[in-house]
């Protein structure tokens, strides 16, 4: 086994280094939006209003500014969620001074922005009750306004605040656009303000109504967030085709454009599911919508057909049939596409009304809903028997879903389980991952109070290395989330948890770096987001 250290986690570990080092200083006037969120304690995303209980100002300021998420689907929901939860900021330790622009409520702003969320950064933003004095958080703010098309607020706003900010650069060139743009009269300063711009975009669109920007993902990345901005608030962006990596900051501005075609907005909404800035019932409602029109979408509009037919009350052998060739089709388009048949498949028996691969691939689907995972798959895998000459493949495969229903549903039969583990064979646990994640999960889920049972993990994962590299991170950012989840301190021991495996290839993640996360996870409360990511790891092995 090779073992290498990955430079992408250097920012990281100055950072640590600069965070722990820090003293206490007194809290300031920038911080009184601190505890406005969307998520109040009654709301189901809430993660409570003492997420703050522990944490250092330090550490979640810089942790904030390097935000980048990683693959891990529950823990970038959770991430979301901390982002957008109410919570009582009086509680933090203030251990830096809090200077213009580093309040956690403008850092906030900003994740939201950078993690592609723009419809809750903007709702996040029209919390605030007071005018606004400082320059980042307008900025912000201003710019969430006109990425979700509402022009007249974001000048209205920028009117207000220009005389406060009016020697800045940003403002003098948003406050000639609004001018120019919603008026017919001339305007001299203003027009010499946009000539002198570098910001051609804003030229082209105020100089003709027929001007469209083609997009294309390193032409749109290269532009300034004022320009990205005013080409999604003036619908002016053309897309071609979907491209299946859309960067995220990229996503919600090309689905607030009307002219788009159907399938690349499926794909769009697919995608924005996928990083959390959409629900499953946004694609649902997509389908829906599909299925009204009197001419059917071609290509994936199938998919959105077949949705509306398993929803009718058919017997088992039709409905299995739509949906084995929804998995089909899904080949092509991915496998997001089935997230609004999530319901129908939970409730359709493994091996039996489901192929294995495709009750493997539905398991895999569930990661990106809240709803309860069916716990009766774990006897319907129990009771499953193969013949043939494939049956080793097939008794793997059951193997692999049974463990990582065992890891996400909610069941309290110990018997069940227990009879379910002794069907798996021991000889499928001699050449993969699967069983070091046997063991990981088995072991942490020995008890709440998981410290001691780390060196156990090492000693007993057989096959936690394998014969092939892999990148560790530095042994400082390990200690720091081990501290940060021992202080419970929630929100650095998720965005540290992130950026760790964000900072590693999936294929060249040590599994015991994913058990020392989920360990941590646990002592903060979150034992169901752990669990979630053990099970993706689980579904990820490659048969």
């Amino acid at each position: 086994m090779m073992i290498r250290r990955s430079n992408i986690h250097f920012v990281l570990y100055t950072l640590i280094i600069a965070v722990f080092a820090s003293g206490v200083h007194a809290q300031t006037q920038n911080t009184k939006f601190e505890s406005i969120g969307l998520f109040d304690a009654s709301h189901k995303n809430s993660l409570g209003a003492g997420i703050y209980h522990q944490s250092s100002r330090a550490a979640l300021t810089k942790l904030l500014e390097q935000t980048k998420g990683s693959q891990w689907i529950a823990l970038e929901r959770e991430i979301n969620h901390f982002l957008l939860t109410t919570a009582d900021a009086s509680a933090i330790k203030n251990d830096i001074t809090v200077l213009p622009g580093k309040d956690l409520f403008t850092l906030r702003l900003n994740a939201l922005l950078k993690r592609g969320l723009n419809k809750q950064a903007f709702d996040l933003f029209t919390k605030i009750p007071d005018e606004i004095t400082q320059d980042s958080l307008a900025y912000s703010g201003v710019l969430s306004m006109l990425l979700n098309k509402e022009k007249a607020l974001a000048c209205l706003e920028t009117k207000t605040l220009l005389p406060r900010f009016k020697d800045k650069p940003f403002w003098q060139e948003l406050n000639a656009y609004c001018t120019l743009s919603l008026s017919t009269q001339p305007h001299e300063a203003e027009q010499k303000t946009i000539e002198n711009s570098n910001k051609k975009i804003i030229q082209s669109v105020l100089s003709s109504a027929d001007f469209k920007f083609e997009y294309e993902t390193a032409v749109f990345s290269a532009l300034s967030p004022l320009e990205r901005a005013i080409l999604t608030a003036e619908d002016r962006i053309t897309l071609q085709n979907a491209y299946k990596d859309t960067p995220t900051q990229h996503i919600a501005p090309l689905l607030q454009q009307s002219h788009i075609d159907d399938e690349t907005r499926i794909l769009l909404t697919m995608q924005a599911v996928r990083h959390g800035i959409l629900e499953i019932n946004a694609l649902t409602s997509l389908y829906e919508s599909l299925n009204e029109k009197e001419t059917p979408v071609k290509g994936i509009g199938e998919i959105a057909a077949l949705y509306a037919e398993t929803q009718k009350g058919w017997i088992p052998k039709k409905r299995r049939d739509k949906i084995e060739r929804a998995f089909a089709l899904a080949g092509k388009y991915g496998d997001l596409s089935l997230l609004p048949f999530l319901p129908v498949l939970m409730k359709m028996a493994p091996g039996d009304d489901l192929s294995l691969i495709n009750a493997k691939r539905s398991a895999y689907l569930s990661l990106y809903s809240d709803a309860p995972f069916p716990a009766e798959w774990i006897k319907d895998l129990q009771e499953l028997s193969f013949e043939g000459s494939d049956n080793k493949n097939l008794e793997e495969l059951r193997s692999q879903i049974l463990y990582a229903t065992i890891t996400l549903s909610k069941h309290k039969n110990e018997e069940l389980e227990i009879a379910a583990r002794k069907t798996i064979k021991p000889y499928q646990f001699s050449k993969n991952n699967l069983a070091a994640l046997k063991n990981i999960t088995e072991t942490i889920d020995i008890s709440t109070d998981n410290s001691d049972k780390v060196q156990y993990i090492y000693e007993n994962d057989f096959d936690l290395t394998e014969n092939r590299s892999y990148t560790m991170p530095p042994p400082i950012l390990m200690d720091t989330l081990r501290r940060s989840s021992e202080n419970q301190d929630i929100g650095a021991t998720l965005f540290l948890s992130s950026a760790i495996l964000g900072g590693i290839e999936r294929k060249e993640l040590y599994l015991g770096t994913l058990s020392d996360i989920s360990i941590a996870l646990r002592k903060t409360g979150s034992k169901q987001l752990s669990r979630h990511m053990l099970a993706q790891a689980i579904l990820e092995i490659e048969n």
